[in-house]
């Protein structure tokens, strides 16, 4: 099982995650499953996941390739760290539907991941979101700081 979490303090954020996607007799996986994102002194980004590891590298791929050929909407453009985990989420969505269709399969939960999203843009609070398999999100709250998945 792969888990991740994530937890907002006072004086920052602290994420964690596992590389093991897979185990057996002989043998054992490892994928990196948390990358950041940013522009310095302007926006720090991190993204994590727990899920599906082929839905998980193709949102990765894909939000980088946005970034690489610098499209217009993107995690480096985006206005709020909101508009970031929703475009994460959208994202995600994506490329499930199309793994189902791929696979000529309407089989839940064989394609999904879950993402937590952090980080900070210039001039506002740093924010925490865990973005959900169907692609809605929540916020990490004073009373509810700490968001595990997985």
């Amino acid at each position: 099982m792969t888990y991740c979490a994530a937890i907002r303090l006072k004086d920052g954020m602290v994420f964690a995650s596992d590389t093991r996607t897979n185990a057996g007799v002989d043998h054992i996986s490892t994928f990196r499953k948390l990358y950041q994102y940013g522009i310095e002194g302007e926006r720090f980004i991190v993204l994590q996941t727990a899920g599906s590891l082929a839905t998980s590298q193709a949102v990765f791929t894909k939000l980088q390739n946005d970034i690489d050929q610098r499209t217009e909407s993107n995690l480096n453009t985006t206005l709020t760290l909101f508009d970031a985990a929703q475009m994460v989420g959208e994202c995600m969505r994506e490329k499930m539907n199309h793994a189902k269709a791929v696979a000529n399969a309407d089989v839940d939960g064989s394609f999904t991941s879950s993402f937590m999203l952090g980080g900070q843009i210039k001039g506002q609070p740093p924010e925490l979101y865990m973005i959900y398999p169907e692609g809605n999100c929540i916020r990490a709250t004073e009373d509810t700081p700490l968001l595990p998945v997985g």
